[in-house]
Formats: structure tokens, C-alpha cells, sequence
């Protein structure tokens, strides 16, 4: 059975999985999830912080010139408003990023997947060729003096023992 991207280059099929992946997991989202997404996308925008100068400026003009102001001076009501707005925003912008930091485990655990799964082929075209070389009587390892441990199997267990241990003694 032929996919839909067979007859593409190996990039063209890579991107478009990559960007199938990214699709469904957008659709995944929930409409809360799409609207503090939003919420945290404006801001970061340069017209979030315009948006509040221009605010502020109205807000404390209007408070301080005019006859009847609704917040005068010490402006108790703009701190409120402010306060409520940050508390807000914070829980708006770490809910994007706790969402974030999720798909980026997700794409880290697939990425080792991918990682672990090339470097077993990579030990079998090692191998395979190690074998040929072997039957037509050529000595690698002049070429490759590591040939041996080359083949030999990852284990994937000792070296997060190692890497552990090296971030404990750097810490």
C-alpha cells in the first residue's frame, strides 16, 4: 500500500508528518485551551504593552483633569483593575506554557523513539557490513579502530546512569 507521500523525497515526507502531527495536536485543544493560547499569543505582541500605555494615560487623564472623577487620586480602583489583570495574565500565560512544556515531552519521548530506533539500524549496517568485510577478507580495523563497540548494542540504560551521574557532579 502506498502512502500519499511515497513518491516524495524524504524531506517532503518528513515535513508533512511533522506538520500532520502539529495539525492534530492543535485540533486536540480545547476551546478553553485555543482561547488562553490566544490570550497568551497577544501577550507577547508589541501591542499589548501600546495597548495598556495608551490605557493608563486615558484612564489617569480622564481621573485627574476631569470634574467628576469615578477613581481619584491614589487611583484605588486602576490598582484593583491592574492586580485582577495580572493575577490573570500570569495563569493565562502558564497555562499556555504548562501546555507547551506537555507537547515538547511529547516531541522529546517521540524524538527518542526515533533516536533509539536509528541507532539499532545503524548497529545493523554496521554489523552487515563488518560481515562482508569479514568474508572478503578486508581488515577494518585500520579504518575503523572502534569497529567492535560500534556493533555492539546501545544500552540505553547505562548511559542515562552516566548522564544522570555527570548532571549530579556538575551540580
Amino acid at each position: 500500500m502506498m502512502t500519499k507521500y511515497a513518491a516524495e523525497d524524504p524531506a517532503t515526507r518528513n515535513v508533512a508528518a511533522v506538520a500532520q502531527i502539529e495539525q492534530s495536536e492543535r485540533l486536540r485543544r480545547t476551546a478553553i485551551e485555543r482561547a488562553i493560547d490566544r490570550l497568551a499569543t497577544w501577550a507577547g505582541h508589541p501591542s499589548f504593552p501600546l495597548f495598556h500605555v495608551f490605557w493608563f494615560a486615558v484612564w489617569l487623564s480622564f481621573n485627574v483633569w476631569s470634574a467628576r472623577p469615578f477613581d481619584s487620586y491614589p487611583f484605588t480602583f486602576l490598582t484593583l483593575v491592574v492586580s485582577l489583570e495580572a493575577i490573570l495574565l500570569t495563569s493565562f500565560v502558564l497555562a499556555a506554557q504548562d501546555r507547551m512544556t506537555r507537547e515538547a515531552n511529547r516531541r522529546a519521548k517521540l524524538n527518542l523513539q526515533i533516536d533509539m530506533l536509528a541507532e539499532q539500524e545503524l548497529t545493523a549496517i554496521l554489523r552487515g557490513i563488518g560481515a562482508l568485510a569479514k568474508q572478503s577478507g578486508v581488515d577494518l580495523s585500520d579504518v575503523v579502530p572502534d569497529l567492535q563497540e560500534l556493533t555492539s548494542d546501545t544500552r540505553i540504560d547505562w548511559l542515562a546512569r552516566q548522564l544522570a551521574d555527570a548532571d549530579n557532579e556538575s551540580a
